[in-house]
């Protein structure tokens, strides 16, 4: 019998194994669970992000930044349970995240480390 182990077997590079990241993939991993299922995303006692099951994102890379459009459709910010939008998109930059919210102005937080 000729057993095939996973390192001797397949085409293509092989990588190491990563290393140092589990702990921000498993925060990735559950919010983004709990902002696409029922209970939404609570951001604090004031403001909650509610998905709809999905995202379609479309990622442009520009110079010093990342800017994220979403695409229909787009999770709902619920704030103090009365102010209701939508999250239309966000730009990314080691200095700053600005969050794009329809018919409200801009969200911008300072990344400080």
């Amino acid at each position: 019998m000729n057993v095939v182990s996973e390192t001797s077997y397949g085409l293509g590079p092989k990588f190491p194994a990563i290393e140092g990241g589990r702990e921000i993939i498993e925060e990735i991993v559950q919010k983004l669970s709990a902002l696409l299922g029922e209970e939404g995303l609570e951001l604090n006692k004031f403001a909650k992000l509610q998905g709809v099951g999905e995202l379609n994102l479309k990622i442009t890379a520009l110079p010093d930044e990342v800017k994220i459009e979403v695409l229909e459709p787009q999770p709902r910010l619920n704030l103090m349970g009365w102010l209701k939008s939508n999250i239309t998109g966000a730009l990314v930059s080691p200095k700053q995240l600005t969050v794009q919210i329809n018919r409200f102005p801009d969200l911008t937080v300072e990344v400080k480390s």
